[in-house]
């Protein structure tokens, strides 16, 4: 159930990103209608077969994070150490810590994909000797593929728009122009 519920997020975040990028907001009934035509796109290509749903996979897997890579590319010479440890200022207050649970639960809903990994265990040959490497190497990757595009967008931001009290929904558009031009 929690995927079910948690993969429905992503066509929302796909149609608001979508919006801010292209400076267009979108009826509530289009956004749910383009967001049930993803959700019915997706479903379909899971009820064609794990072989399609693999081939897919891989191909938004790239779609998905090129940006991110290309970001990261062009903006890892302006990362500055004095605007990731400045931290997130609290809403409302900037002089209030943070809420460490809040941190710690998205932190935990971030990867939570990790658990699931063990319904996998009778596919993989040796589940015992490579899955302990495979999880290393996944959470570095992971790690990498949120940290290094926040630490940009970070640093960018803490020059021209006040760090991390500017972010918000969409946000890393705004850097990715702030980057790229």
């Amino acid at each position: 159930v929690e995927s079910l519920l948690d993969l429905a997020l992503y066509p929302v975040l796909l149609v608001s990103y979508a919006e801010a990028f292209l400076h267009f907001e979108m009826a509530p009934l289009v956004r749910w209608v383009v967001s049930a035509a993803i959700i019915g796109a997706v479903s379909l290509l899971n009820v064609l077969g794990a072989e399609m749903v693999g081939d897919y996979s891989t191909v938004f897997g790239v779609v998905v994070l090129l940006p991110f890579v290309i970001l990261v590319t062009m903006g890892l010479h302006r990362i500055r150490l004095d605007a990731l440890l400045a931290g997130p200022p609290a809403p409302g207050d900037e002089d209030e810590p943070v809420d460490w649970g809040v941190f710690f639960a998205i932190l935990l809903w971030n990867t939570s994909g990790f658990d699931s990994a063990g319904t996998c265990a009778a596919e993989v040959a040796e589940p015992g000797k490579s899955y302990f490497p495979a999880m290393c190497i996944t959470l570095g990757m992971t790690l990498a593929t949120y940290l290094l595009p926040v630490a940009v967008g970070v640093s960018v931001t803490a020059a021209d728009e006040g760090g991390f009290g500017a972010w918000r929904t969409g946000h890393f558009v705004e850097v990715g122009r702030l980057v790229g031009g």
